[in-house]
């Protein structure tokens, strides 16, 4: 018998986050007492998160000849033989591979954490497992502006300081453009469509450095490799998407100095006597054992993301295990004014598409509107219908942004919803250019003021505020960020994972010194 399941798809991936957003996430507390803990053991770096920042502080450490623990609280999803384990399959009445935790309390590659939104909820997308969000990520490798740049670190760093460093990472992780034979396959009819309505539109169009690997795609587009991204597989492990397992972290463990345990949460860190005291709760397979562990360190560089790192300091600062952090811990928080909308593509032949970003526009030319960053992804319907063209947008926006509070003695993020209101508007309006109506349906309503969702929420910790211009926590030598907490809210009208990876370069040429 069969059993072999579809691979997970846009399509798939969209309804799951609509089914999983009602799924509470356990936050992440600093305690100073469990009621378990096997002993410590210690370690001269420490890592936290495998993500962009988690994966360059790794692979810098490790290269400086830096023993180093990387913690991450998902699973490694490789095999040596660079074979996925994950299922080829994605079954929505129990998606315990991709959502973590699913209803059933399984561990999967995509988490959802939640922060309040008016009366309900905003839900923050992250990836889950070796390589955090490189697991699910389109692959965009996009450069902020130049003109908005510097509001996006408060002028901490410079545009023209950044330029090489974004060289380099975007050479590091070997993105590129879509090459025009493959472009042409059938698998990228829905970006050519796209395309053809930015052009439209007005709009000036672009092709994405995008990372993936171009060979393994071309050989599936000609058959001879057995369809992965060109089969809308949005995990992408046959090597075809070059996330941070065949960049940042092989070099990282090829060097033998790291160490990579998953499966541990990291729940609780404080200093003791000039080391850091890590405390993690480990997940097993299908739920949280209950069992901690503590590690120590002289160096903790943490890179869980805008979705938990600043809780963990905040609860950490509040337990008196961080005593020294400034007032500026927990601010400049926002959601790099992501919106979706959506709308039938303009024929119903169109295959199953790659799940990838491959094409944009950066749209700056209304004045009453803010600056945006328009891309788009297509999502299949039932046979006979035209699929949806999905229209992403990112916005430049630096006046929008919210603070970390405590509710109930614990950390927890508010997103008011006037805080959307402008890159809504802007997504609104920019669909309307491209051709969708302004019918209040499906097809001409953002979604996300149904799933309030992002999946590049930054800030938190912010650089040359909450830390000084390395990344090190101002009142706590050794504590380092290396994450999107960092970044002022706003990558400035870019996707962040290249913002986020090239500063955390920065931030590593200071801490190797």
């Amino acid at each position: 018998m069969n059993d072999r399941k579809p691979m997970l798809s846009r399509r798939s991936f969209l309804a799951g986050a609509t089914a999983a957003a009602a799924v509470s996430m356990i936050q992440a507390t600093a305690s100073k007492s469990p009621a378990s803990s096997a002993p410590s053991s210690h370690h001269p770096a420490i890592v936290v998160g495998s993500g962009f920042g988690g994966a360059v502080a790794a692979d810098r450490l490790t290269a400086a000849g830096v023993r180093t623990l990387l913690l991450e609280r998902g699973r490694d999803w490789m095999t040596p033989s660079n074979r996925s384990v994950a299922p080829h399959g994605y079954d929505l009445a129990s998606p315990g591979w991709v959502w973590d935790p699913d209803t059933a309390g399984r561990t999967g590659f995509m988490a959802m954490d939640r922060a309040h939104y008016g009366g309900g909820s905003h839900v923050t997308l992250t990836g889950v497992g070796l390589g955090g969000g490189s697991l699910a990520y389109a692959g965009a490798t996009v450069r902020p502006p130049r003109k908005y740049f510097s509001s996006v670190l408060g002028g901490v760093l410079g545009h023209a300081e950044m330029e090489p460093v974004f060289d380099l990472v975007t050479r590091r992780i070997g993105a590129a453009p879509v090459p025009a034979d493959v472009f042409a396959g059938p698998a990228f009819a829905h970006a050519r469509v796209f395309e053809d309505q930015l052009r439209r539109a007005g709009f000036p169009v672009s092709r994405i450095p995008a990372a993936f690997n171009w060979d393994i795609v071309r050989d599936e587009v000609a058959g001879r490799r057995a369809p992965g991204l060109t089969g809308g597989d949005l995990l992408v492990l046959n090597g075809g998407k070059r996330s941070l397992q065949f960049n940042y972290l092989q070099r990282a463990r090829r060097s033998g100095r790291l160490t990579v345990v998953t499966r541990h949460e990291v729940v609780g860190i404080w200093t003791d006597r000039g080391r850091y005291v890590v405390e993690a709760s480990v997940i097993g397979d299908s739920r949280r054992t209950g069992r901690v562990v503590r590690f120590t360190c002289d160096r903790l560089f943490l890179g869980a993301g805008a979705a938990v790192t600043p809780g963990l300091i905040l609860g950490s600062q509040r337990s008196g295990g961080l005593p020294n952090c400034n007032e500026h811990c927990g601010t400049l928080v926002g959601d790099n004014g992501d919106q979706v909308v959506a709308r039938p593509a303009p024929r119903s032949d169109l295959p199953t598409s790659a799940p990838g970003l491959f094409s944009s526009a950066f749209v700056d030319d209304e004045s009453d509107q803010l600056p945006t960053l328009v891309e788009g992804f297509s999502v299949p319907l039932a046979p006979g219908l035209e699929p949806l063209l999905v229209q992403f947008t990112m916005t430049a926006d630096f006046e929008n942004r919210t603070t970390w509070r405590f509710r109930d003695g614990r950390p927890e993020l508010t997103i008011p919803a006037a805080m959307t209101s402008g890159a809504r508007a802007a997504a609104r309006r920019i669909h309307q250019r491209m051709g969708g109506g302004p019918s209040a349906d499906l097809a001409g309503t953002p979604l996300a003021s149904l799933l309030n969702s992002t999946a590049h929420l930054l800030g938190g910790m912010p650089l040359g505020r909450a830390t000084d211009a390395s990344g090190q926590v101002i009142g706590h030598r050794g504590l380092y960020v290396v994450d999107g907490s960092l970044i002022h809210g706003s990558a400035g009208g870019a996707n962040p994972s290249l913002l986020i990876a090239a500063v955390a370069e920065k931030c590593m040429d200071a801490a190797i010194g």
